[in-house]
């Protein structure tokens, strides 16, 4: 959302987006994601045409001060269900989750993703960046961290990327000074 106030398209893939374009779950009739959303009525239907209802509503807050807004979903009608061995375990029946922020947000991120100059610029970022670390790794020697501790490994990791910009400056102004 700060990103498209600045007018800055992210391509960043959210962390289940490999794992939902797999054929496994593509064609998983018990997934969430191959379920149909009512709007109209706030209900999930499931793959058999059961109606998850809406039984609650939670609220979540990070350390930097975002709250999320989870709406939690069951199905009543599991009972003699013939998929219902397949689709869960629960005594209860199936339940869900869904948050309508993040799904709008993963949606936009997927069709970015998804365009042909999302894919291009992509690929681009992958070779950019793949072939830092792989300097680093390779002509700096870095191999492992000293420290432990996330505090003491971002400083460390910091200063292994300092020095690497700084060593590329270096090489870049010496080879302009001989060409001068």
């Amino acid at each position: 959302m700060k990103l498209e106030e600045k007018h800055i398209s992210a391509l960043i893939k959210y962390h289940t987006y490999e794992k939902k374009n797999t054929r496994k779950v593509k064609k998983n009739p018990h997934h969430p994601q191959n379920w149909a959303y009512v709007e109209e009525e706030d209900v999930w239907i499931c793959e058999n045409g059961k109606r998850l209802v809406r039984t609650g509503t939670s609220k979540q807050t990070t350390e930097s001060g975002y709250t999320s807004v989870t709406r939690h979903y069951q199905c009543h009608e599991c009972e003699g269900c013939p998929f219902r061995s397949a689709c869960t375990t629960s005594k209860y029946g199936r339940t869900t989750q869904w948050n309508p922020v993040y799904h709008e947000q993963k949606q936009k991120a997927r069709e970015r993703l998804e365009s042909e100059e999302g894919q291009a610029r992509y690929r681009q970022r992958q070779t950019d960046i793949e072939s830092v670390f792989g300097q680093i790794k390779q002509n700096r020697g870095f191999r492992r961290f000293v420290l432990r501790g996330l505090q003491k490994v971002s400083i460390e990791w910091g200063l292994v990327c300092a020095a690497h910009n700084l060593l590329k400056k270096a090489a870049r102004d010496k080879q302009l000074s001989l060409v001068a």
